[in-house]
């Protein structure tokens, strides 16, 4: 949800709205808006094609079925020519001691690749804890910013539609 505060403070005279429990938009109704934010539970509530998704980093926190559902999602309601930006981390164990793999994303042969790398931008997050390693300024560590366990990889794709 950060990203919609975010391009809401850059793109001020566009127009936003916030898939939720009440608001659901049909195919018509989405020329009225320049930006569409929804939850993953809302996602059934979206009833048209897309150009462009994007997941940075919640992949990470959801188990492969999840995962699983996120990309039948988007198979099934991409346009044949579009854009899907993945960013996560490559491997992550969950607190249960599932374990999700990048590489193991449900992606098809099938799928065309645009960028697909690690990402140079996307090295540490803001948390609570100082934990082992993180970023540093003129040999002090930086407060709250730590890097991540691992490679964080990124992906812009043209999924495969169904």
């Amino acid at each position: 949800m950060f990203q919609s505060v975010y391009c809401t403070k850059a793109f001020p005279k566009s127009t936003h709205i916030l898939i939720n429990e009440t608001c659901a938009l049909e195919d018509d109704e989405f020329k009225e808006f320049d930006f569409v934010y929804c939850p993953s539970e809302h996602l059934l509530k979206l009833k048209t094609k897309f150009l462009l998704a994007t997941n940075i980093a919640s992949m990470g926190e959801m188990n492969n079925s999840a995962i699983n559902h996120y990309f039948n999602f988007l198979r099934g309601n991409m346009e044949k020519e579009n854009y899907f930006y993945c960013c996560n981390r490559s491997y992550k164990e969950l607190s249960g001691g599932e374990v999700t793999e990048f590489f193991k994303y449900p992606w098809l042969e099938a799928d065309d690749y645009v960028i697909d790398e690690v990402c140079s931008w996307r090295g540490f997050f803001i948390g609570r804890e100082k934990l082992k390693r993180g970023p540093m300024i003129l040999g002090t560590r930086i407060p709250l910013m730590n890097y991540y366990d691992g490679e964080v990889r990124h992906r812009l794709a043209n999924l495969f539609t169904i």
